[in-house]
Protein backbone atom coordinates (compact mmCIF):
# COMPACT_ATOMS: atom_id res chain seq x y z
CA UNK A 1 0.00 0.00 0.00
CA UNK A 2 1.67 3.46 -1.49
CA UNK A 3 1.82 6.58 1.25
CA UNK A 4 1.66 9.77 0.96
CA UNK A 5 4.36 11.90 1.30
CA UNK A 6 4.53 15.67 1.93
CA UNK A 7 6.53 16.89 -1.07
CA UNK A 8 7.55 20.29 0.73
CA UNK A 9 9.89 18.01 3.17
CA UNK A 10 11.78 16.10 0.19
CA UNK A 11 15.30 17.82 -0.28
CA UNK A 12 16.09 17.50 -3.94
CA UNK A 13 19.58 17.64 -5.17
CA UNK A 14 19.88 18.70 -8.58
CA UNK A 15 23.38 18.35 -10.64
CA UNK A 16 26.13 21.15 -10.90
CA UNK A 17 29.01 21.68 -12.83
CA UNK A 18 31.86 22.13 -11.05
CA UNK A 19 34.56 24.30 -13.19
CA UNK A 20 38.51 23.40 -12.59
CA UNK A 21 40.12 25.93 -10.76
CA UNK A 22 43.02 27.67 -12.42
CA UNK A 23 45.31 27.46 -9.36
CA UNK A 24 47.52 30.51 -11.20
CA UNK A 25 45.28 32.94 -10.41
CA UNK A 26 45.52 32.20 -6.75
CA UNK A 27 47.74 34.84 -4.60
CA UNK A 28 50.79 33.10 -3.81
CA UNK A 29 54.28 33.94 -2.79
CA UNK A 30 57.13 34.47 -5.75
CA UNK A 31 59.57 34.27 -3.13
CA UNK A 32 60.21 32.58 0.09
CA UNK A 33 60.39 34.34 3.54
CA UNK A 34 64.27 34.19 3.86
CA UNK A 35 64.88 35.74 0.64
CA UNK A 36 62.32 38.69 1.38
CA UNK A 37 64.36 38.92 4.72
CA UNK A 38 67.06 39.61 2.96
CA UNK A 39 66.48 41.86 0.58
CA UNK A 40 65.01 43.67 2.97
CA UNK A 41 68.51 43.70 4.94
CA UNK A 42 70.06 44.55 2.12
CA UNK A 43 68.11 47.76 1.33
CA UNK A 44 68.85 48.73 5.19
CA UNK A 45 72.57 48.11 4.68
CA UNK A 46 72.19 49.70 1.63
CA UNK A 47 71.01 53.14 2.64
CA UNK A 48 72.95 52.68 6.18
CA UNK A 49 76.48 52.55 4.20
CA UNK A 50 75.67 54.06 0.67
CA UNK A 51 73.22 57.60 1.36
CA UNK A 52 74.38 60.28 2.64
CA UNK A 53 72.20 62.28 4.42
CA UNK A 54 71.33 65.82 3.44
CA UNK A 55 71.87 64.38 0.31
CA UNK A 56 69.88 61.41 -0.53
CA UNK A 57 67.46 62.23 1.65
CA UNK A 58 66.33 64.26 4.50
CA UNK A 59 66.48 64.28 8.09
CA UNK A 60 63.18 66.66 8.98
CA UNK A 61 62.81 67.65 12.38
CA UNK A 62 59.46 66.16 13.85
CA UNK A 63 58.89 63.64 11.30
CA UNK A 64 58.93 60.05 12.18
CA UNK A 65 60.42 58.92 8.83
CA UNK A 66 63.55 60.48 6.59
CA UNK A 67 62.66 61.92 3.57
CA UNK A 68 63.43 60.59 0.29
CA UNK A 69 65.33 63.30 -2.28
CA UNK A 70 66.23 62.99 -6.02
CA UNK A 71 69.65 61.94 -5.37
CA UNK A 72 68.62 59.35 -3.56
CA UNK A 73 65.64 58.26 -5.70
CA UNK A 74 68.34 57.87 -8.20
CA UNK A 75 70.90 55.67 -5.88
CA UNK A 76 68.26 53.54 -5.24
CA UNK A 77 67.31 52.97 -9.16
CA UNK A 78 70.78 52.60 -9.84
CA UNK A 79 71.47 49.35 -7.11
CA UNK A 80 68.19 47.99 -8.84
CA UNK A 81 68.96 48.20 -12.26
CA UNK A 82 66.20 50.21 -12.83
CA UNK A 83 65.80 52.88 -15.34
CA UNK A 84 63.32 55.89 -14.65
CA UNK A 85 61.59 57.33 -17.64
CA UNK A 86 59.29 60.07 -17.20
CA UNK A 87 57.16 61.65 -19.73
CA UNK A 88 54.62 64.47 -19.18
CA UNK A 89 51.09 63.55 -19.83
CA UNK A 90 49.01 67.21 -19.22
CA UNK A 91 50.66 70.44 -19.25
CA UNK A 92 48.97 74.11 -18.94
CA UNK A 93 50.97 77.41 -20.07
CA UNK A 94 49.41 80.57 -20.29
CA UNK A 95 51.71 83.06 -20.76
CA UNK A 96 48.97 85.91 -21.05
CA UNK A 97 48.38 85.19 -17.52
CA UNK A 98 50.97 83.91 -15.62
CA UNK A 99 49.59 80.43 -15.25
CA UNK A 100 51.57 77.48 -15.52
CA UNK A 101 50.79 73.29 -14.50
CA UNK A 102 52.44 70.38 -15.58
CA UNK A 103 51.69 66.98 -14.52
CA UNK A 104 54.14 64.22 -15.49
CA UNK A 105 54.33 60.40 -15.40
CA UNK A 106 57.20 58.35 -14.83
CA UNK A 107 57.83 54.52 -15.43
CA UNK A 108 60.24 52.72 -13.88
CA UNK A 109 61.54 49.99 -16.38
CA UNK A 110 64.12 47.07 -15.52
CA UNK A 111 67.23 47.27 -17.58
CA UNK A 112 67.67 43.70 -18.17
CA UNK A 113 64.10 43.09 -19.03
CA UNK A 114 62.60 46.14 -20.01
CA UNK A 115 59.55 45.31 -18.25
CA UNK A 116 57.69 47.76 -15.97
CA UNK A 117 58.22 47.60 -12.74
CA UNK A 118 55.99 50.23 -11.21
CA UNK A 119 54.62 53.60 -12.26
CA UNK A 120 54.35 56.85 -10.41
CA UNK A 121 52.46 60.30 -11.03
CA UNK A 122 53.18 63.94 -9.81
CA UNK A 123 52.32 67.51 -10.64
CA UNK A 124 52.92 71.00 -10.00
CA UNK A 125 51.46 74.69 -10.69
CA UNK A 126 51.95 78.32 -10.49
CA UNK A 127 49.49 78.45 -8.13
CA UNK A 128 51.16 76.60 -5.19
CA UNK A 129 52.17 78.77 -2.33
CA UNK A 130 55.91 78.85 -2.51
CA UNK A 131 55.83 79.98 -6.13
CA UNK A 132 52.59 82.20 -6.29
CA UNK A 133 53.94 84.49 -3.23
CA UNK A 134 56.32 85.04 -0.94
CA UNK A 135 57.04 86.69 2.29
CA UNK A 136 58.71 90.13 2.46
CA UNK A 137 59.46 92.98 4.90
CA UNK A 138 57.52 95.78 5.05
CA UNK A 139 60.49 97.79 2.93
CA UNK A 140 60.47 95.31 0.54
CA UNK A 141 57.03 95.71 -0.81
CA UNK A 142 57.45 96.45 -4.51
CA UNK A 143 56.47 100.14 -5.62
CA UNK A 144 52.87 100.51 -6.22
CA UNK A 145 51.54 97.79 -4.39
CA UNK A 146 49.03 98.65 -1.40
CA UNK A 147 50.12 97.32 2.13
CA UNK A 148 46.78 97.50 3.38
CA UNK A 149 45.48 95.18 1.30
CA UNK A 150 48.22 92.40 1.51
CA UNK A 151 48.10 89.24 3.93
CA UNK A 152 50.39 90.19 6.96
CA UNK A 153 52.09 88.00 9.70
CA UNK A 154 52.84 89.36 13.22
CA UNK A 155 56.23 88.23 14.96
CA UNK A 156 57.50 88.41 18.16
CA UNK A 157 60.50 89.92 18.76
CA UNK A 158 62.76 87.83 20.67
CA UNK A 159 63.41 90.25 23.84
CA UNK A 160 59.52 90.66 23.78
CA UNK A 161 59.66 94.04 23.70
CA UNK A 162 57.57 94.21 20.55
CA UNK A 163 56.77 92.27 17.20
CA UNK A 164 56.80 92.97 13.31
CA UNK A 165 55.38 92.43 10.83
CA UNK A 166 56.21 90.43 7.38
CA UNK A 167 53.86 90.49 4.27
CA UNK A 168 52.84 88.42 1.71
CA UNK A 169 53.36 89.87 -1.77
CA UNK A 170 52.59 88.07 -5.50
CA UNK A 171 55.83 86.95 -7.00
CA UNK A 172 56.25 89.16 -10.16
CA UNK A 173 58.60 87.58 -11.78
CA UNK A 174 56.45 83.90 -12.11
CA UNK A 175 57.70 83.77 -15.85
CA UNK A 176 61.31 82.39 -14.72
CA UNK A 177 60.44 79.74 -12.43
CA UNK A 178 58.20 77.78 -15.46
CA UNK A 179 61.55 75.36 -15.72
CA UNK A 180 61.47 74.85 -12.31
CA UNK A 181 57.65 74.15 -11.87
CA UNK A 182 58.28 71.63 -15.03
CA UNK A 183 61.36 69.95 -12.76
CA UNK A 184 59.23 69.79 -9.75
CA UNK A 185 56.27 68.00 -11.77
CA UNK A 186 59.11 65.54 -13.34
CA UNK A 187 60.94 65.15 -9.62
CA UNK A 188 57.45 64.04 -8.02
CA UNK A 189 56.71 61.88 -10.45
CA UNK A 190 59.96 59.96 -10.22
CA UNK A 191 60.08 59.76 -6.39
CA UNK A 192 57.11 58.57 -6.11
CA UNK A 193 57.21 55.84 -8.62
CA UNK A 194 60.68 54.97 -7.00
CA UNK A 195 59.04 54.37 -3.33
CA UNK A 196 56.69 51.96 -5.14
CA UNK A 197 59.45 49.95 -7.38
CA UNK A 198 61.92 49.62 -4.70
CA UNK A 199 59.44 49.25 -1.85
CA UNK A 200 60.91 51.88 0.46
CA UNK A 201 58.45 53.56 1.59
CA UNK A 202 59.00 51.76 5.03
CA UNK A 203 62.11 53.64 5.00
CA UNK A 204 60.88 56.51 3.34
CA UNK A 205 58.26 59.06 3.45
CA UNK A 206 56.72 60.92 0.28
CA UNK A 207 59.09 63.99 -0.75
CA UNK A 208 58.39 66.51 1.77
CA UNK A 209 57.04 69.24 -1.30
CA UNK A 210 54.44 66.51 -2.00
CA UNK A 211 52.35 65.74 1.34
CA UNK A 212 49.25 67.16 1.32
CA UNK A 213 47.48 65.36 4.49
CA UNK A 214 49.77 65.27 6.99
CA UNK A 215 49.99 67.28 9.95
CA UNK A 216 54.04 68.27 10.53
CA UNK A 217 54.46 68.22 13.99
CA UNK A 218 56.71 71.45 14.89
CA UNK A 219 59.65 70.19 16.78
CA UNK A 220 60.71 71.15 20.35
CA UNK A 221 64.29 70.98 21.02
CA UNK A 222 65.02 71.70 24.92
CA UNK A 223 65.57 75.00 26.01
CA UNK A 224 69.00 75.90 25.64
CA UNK A 225 71.21 76.33 28.89
CA UNK A 226 73.03 79.78 28.61
CA UNK A 227 76.13 79.47 30.84
CA UNK A 228 76.29 81.84 33.34
CA UNK A 229 78.69 85.06 32.35
CA UNK A 230 81.47 86.37 34.26
CA UNK A 231 81.33 90.06 35.05
CA UNK A 232 83.77 91.72 33.10
CA UNK A 233 86.37 93.95 34.81
CA UNK A 234 85.59 98.12 35.28
CA UNK A 235 87.95 99.58 32.64
CA UNK A 236 90.87 101.59 33.99
CA UNK A 237 89.66 105.42 35.18
CA UNK A 238 89.21 107.16 32.01
CA UNK A 239 87.49 110.35 30.25
CA UNK A 240 84.79 108.20 28.33
CA UNK A 241 82.66 110.27 25.78
CA UNK A 242 79.40 108.65 24.58
CA UNK A 243 79.27 108.85 20.68
CA UNK A 244 75.83 108.78 20.45
CA UNK A 245 74.59 110.84 22.84
CA UNK A 246 78.13 113.09 22.76
CA UNK A 247 77.94 113.05 26.71
CA UNK A 248 81.45 112.90 28.72
CA UNK A 249 81.73 111.08 32.03
CA UNK A 250 84.94 111.33 33.77
CA UNK A 251 86.81 108.18 35.54
CA UNK A 252 85.26 105.65 34.12
CA UNK A 253 81.72 106.66 35.14
CA UNK A 254 79.37 104.75 33.73
CA UNK A 255 75.72 106.56 33.39
CA UNK A 256 72.79 104.74 33.08
CA UNK A 257 72.41 106.17 29.33
CA UNK A 258 75.82 104.63 28.50
CA UNK A 259 74.48 101.64 29.59
CA UNK A 260 71.28 101.81 28.01
CA UNK A 261 72.94 102.03 24.54
CA UNK A 262 75.34 99.13 25.19
CA UNK A 263 71.97 96.85 26.00
CA UNK A 264 70.89 98.26 22.73
CA UNK A 265 73.04 97.71 20.78
CA UNK A 266 73.60 94.14 21.68
CA UNK A 267 69.29 93.64 21.15
CA UNK A 268 69.74 95.17 17.82
CA UNK A 269 72.61 92.75 17.04
CA UNK A 270 70.19 89.41 18.23
CA UNK A 271 67.06 90.55 16.89
CA UNK A 272 69.05 91.03 13.33
CA UNK A 273 70.28 87.66 13.78
CA UNK A 274 66.49 86.52 14.68
CA UNK A 275 65.75 88.49 11.83
CA UNK A 276 68.12 87.02 9.31
CA UNK A 277 67.37 83.14 10.42
CA UNK A 278 63.75 84.21 9.78
CA UNK A 279 64.54 85.31 6.08
CA UNK A 280 66.16 82.49 5.42
CA UNK A 281 62.91 80.38 6.84
CA UNK A 282 60.64 82.55 4.45
CA UNK A 283 63.13 81.93 1.13
CA UNK A 284 63.28 78.09 1.88
CA UNK A 285 62.40 76.54 -1.78
CA UNK A 286 64.02 73.51 -2.21
CA UNK A 287 63.60 70.03 0.56
CA UNK A 288 66.99 70.19 0.63
CA UNK A 289 66.82 73.51 2.23
CA UNK A 290 64.83 72.15 5.20
CA UNK A 291 67.99 70.51 6.82
CA UNK A 292 70.28 73.38 6.40
CA UNK A 293 68.00 76.14 7.60
CA UNK A 294 67.45 73.97 10.27
CA UNK A 295 70.57 73.35 11.19
CA UNK A 296 71.78 76.98 11.25
CA UNK A 297 68.46 78.02 13.98
CA UNK A 298 69.88 75.02 15.72
CA UNK A 299 73.60 76.61 16.04
CA UNK A 300 72.02 80.14 16.74
CA UNK A 301 73.20 81.88 19.67
CA UNK A 302 69.39 82.81 19.56
CA UNK A 303 67.68 82.59 23.18
CA UNK A 304 65.12 79.71 24.10
CA UNK A 305 61.58 81.90 23.70
CA UNK A 306 63.19 82.94 20.29
CA UNK A 307 64.82 80.40 19.04
CA UNK A 308 61.17 78.46 19.29
CA UNK A 309 59.49 81.44 17.34
CA UNK A 310 62.17 80.48 14.47
CA UNK A 311 61.50 76.80 15.19
CA UNK A 312 57.32 77.72 15.43
CA UNK A 313 58.09 79.73 11.95
CA UNK A 314 60.13 77.23 10.36
CA UNK A 315 57.66 74.16 10.93
CA UNK A 316 54.82 76.77 9.26
CA UNK A 317 56.92 76.95 5.93
CA UNK A 318 57.06 73.16 5.90
CA UNK A 319 53.31 73.27 6.03
CA UNK A 320 53.09 75.74 3.30
CA UNK A 321 55.26 74.14 1.36
CA UNK A 322 53.09 71.15 0.96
Amino acid sequence: MATNRDESTELIIQPCDIQPVDTSLVPAFVQSIDRARLQLAQLRQFVKEIMVPGEDYGVIPGTEKPTLLKPGAEKLNEIYGYAAITEVTQRVEDWTNGFFHYECRTRIVHKGTGCTVAEGVGSCNSKEKRYAARWVFGNDIPVGVDKAALSKREFKKRDGSGTFWKYLVPNEDIFSLVNTILKMASKRSMVDATLRATRSSGLFTQDMEDLTDVDLAAPKPAAAKRQPQEDKPKPPAATVIDHETGEVTENGARTEEAGRSEKDASDEAEVNEFDALMGQVEEMKEIRDLSKVWDAIRKSGLGAKAKAEVTQAFADKKKGMT
